[in-house]
C-alpha cells in the first residue's frame, strides 16, 4: 500500500474542498491547466515550501537550475 501517495491525496482532497468554500466557486482537477506559466515562473525561483516534493534544498536548487516551462502544444 501506498500510504503517502493516499496521505497526499487526502491533502490534495481537503485543499480542494477548502479552497471551494473560500471561492465559492467549483475546481476541477481534471480542468486544471497543468502548463499555467505563472505557476510554472514560481516554481522556477525555487520558492517551493509546501510543494509537495519539491520542498528539499536539493529540489529547490534543481528547480532554480531547471526553470521549468510550459509545453508547446
Amino acid at each position: 500500500m501506498d500510504f503517502l501517495g493516499l496521505r497526499t491525496l487526502t491533502v490534495i482532497q481537503t485543499a480542494v474542498r477548502l479552497a471551494e468554500k473560500s471561492s465559492g466557486h467549483p475546481i476541477s482537477l481534471d480542468e486544471m491547466d497543468y502548463n499555467d506559466k505563472d505557476v510554472l515562473a514560481s516554481i522556477g525561483t525555487g520558492r517551493t515550501d509546501g510543494v509537495f516534493q519539491l520542498e528539499s534544498a536539493g529540489m529547490k536548487s534543481f528547480m532554480k537550475e531547471l526553470r521549468p516551462r510550459a509545453w508547446r502544444t
